[in-house]
């Protein structure tokens, strides 16, 4: 039966290499019939290519209104298609008369993944490609951007190949931190265990990025880490950019929910919060563990996560085996009011791997303690906004979560000092500015 099963998952693999290879024969058929018929491109419209509208769905629950208006605005460009190919439901939406969000299914084909599953997901990947490379094409749209990583990466250097468009992309991770954390590929097919198929996903990896970062004319570093990681990869400093992300900052505005009336949450006690997704790469699992001790010798104390994701039911067996249970509240996905609350009844925030999260407990002056990961030290300065901890180290986690929870003045203080550098890091009018500059060298 195994060998069975390894025969048929070879020919899986070479069904999606024929596949593959017959792509890349009309690929190049598509590059000539658009060389022999070309079409002005508009210079003022720029396409951004989303890989889920489900992500797009939580920014649209979680945050105000108006917050999507700004997050793709794109200022000097005239008009923004925001494009979803792939999973979800055919629609169109008009977030502003300039920013249209264009979703587009393609089939899963689910009978077929059940017997080939790497073809089915070539196949879907080349539909996903035609439906993107006519939208293009019709729209005359001559920019598209992407955020990096994710397996939209393929996609846009074809379109580059078949309709000389040019590629912007964000860099919203470092892929080298990703790896280490899931061992888990970002752009090579599936997985392989042991020393030499680690190098070998790595390896494959690097050079895809290459290859992509040398296609780009525009690349957006979301923080430092991540833009020098770009860098290292193979992006041009001469068009490398520094960008804050547009964090919500109507978080500051929503009036607090009592603290009775915060469903899930413990109605008395020390609170030690964390939001995020609930991910392998964003170590719940390691801060729980780092932070367990405190938990059984200090019984007041509460560990809320809010959030949900593929780790949830992880977390709950951790607590279980700990013997923490009762102290560990997964409350699930919340919106920001409820977030802002809930950390106006906290007395630190925990923050392994946060983006907006780190920002939005900024804004809150709340007093952090971060693990010294990615860009987090661009914000959190050891014992001057926050606390720094190895994330290596679970006795340096416990060790800085402990301080902060015996020494509430200080915590205060941490706080409102991480307010200040978080109100002008990512001061709204300041990123606008930068960010019409920057996307005015392409357009």
């Amino acid at each position: 039966m195994r060998l069975l099963k390894i025969i048929w998952r070879f020919l899986d693999l070479i069904f999606k290499f024929l596949f593959n290879f017959l792509f890349f024969l009309l690929l190049f058929i598509l590059k000539f019939y658009f060389l022999i018929t070309p079409k002005d491109k508009k210079k003022s419209t720029i396409c951004i290519l989303k890989r889920y509208q489900d992500t797009i769905d939580r920014h649209q629950k979680s945050n105000a209104s108006e917050y999507l208006k700004i997050l793709f605005k794109r200022d000097p460009f005239k008009y923004v298609y925001v494009l979803c190919v792939g999973d979800g439901k055919n629609r169109i939406i008009r977030w502003s008369n300039n920013v249209i969000q264009i979703d587009i299914n393609i089939s899963t084909f689910s009978a077929l993944a059940k017997i080939f599953p790497h073809l089915t997901v070539s196949i879907r990947n080349f539909l996903a490609f035609l439906r993107t490379a006519c939208f293009l094409r019709n729209k005359n749209i001559g920019i598209i951007e992407n955020d990096f990583p994710n397996n939209l990466v393929f996609r846009c250097i074809y379109l580059k190949i078949a309709l000389s468009v040019r590629l912007v992309t964000k860099v919203i991770g470092n892929i080298d931190l990703i790896f280490s954390q899931t061992l888990f590929p970002i752009f090579f097919p599936f997985k392989m265990k042991g020393k030499f198929g680690v190098s070998a996903i790595q390896l494959y990896d690097y050079l895809v990025s290459f290859l992509f970062f040398k296609s780009c004319s525009l690349i957006i570093g979301a923080n430092k880490d991540n833009m020098d990681n770009a860098l290292a990869k193979g992006a041009n400093p001469q068009n490398t950019y520094l960008l804050r992300i547009k964090v919500d900052q109507n978080i500051t505005t929503y009036p607090v929910i009592e603290r009775r009336n915060l469903i899930g949450f413990p109605k008395d006690g020390r609170i030690i919060l964390l939001w995020s997704r609930i991910a392998p790469e964003m170590m719940i699992d390691r801060s729980l563990l780092a932070i367990t001790p405190i938990l059984k010798e200090k019984k007041d104390v509460h560990f809320v996560i809010i959030g949900t994701g593929s780790e949830v039911e992880k977390i709950k067996q951790l607590g279980i085996k700990n013997g923490v249970e009762a102290q560990l509240h997964l409350v699930g996905y919340q919106n920001r009011q409820y977030i802002k609350s809930a950390v106006m009844c906290s007395d630190l925030i925990l923050s392994p791997y946060g983006g907006s999260s780190l920002v939005e407990a900024g804004l809150l002056k709340a007093p952090v303690v971060a693990f010294e990961y990615e860009w987090q030290n661009e914000l959190i300065l050891d014992y001057v906004t926050g606390l720094l901890a190895d994330f290596r180290s679970a006795d340096d986690i416990m060790k800085k979560v402990k301080y902060m929870l015996e020494q509430p003045k200080e915590a205060k203080k941490f706080g409102e000092q991480l307010y200040s550098v978080t109100s002008s890091m990512f001061d709204i009018n300041a990123i606008e500015d930068k960010s019409r500059y920057i996307y005015g060298q392409i357009s």
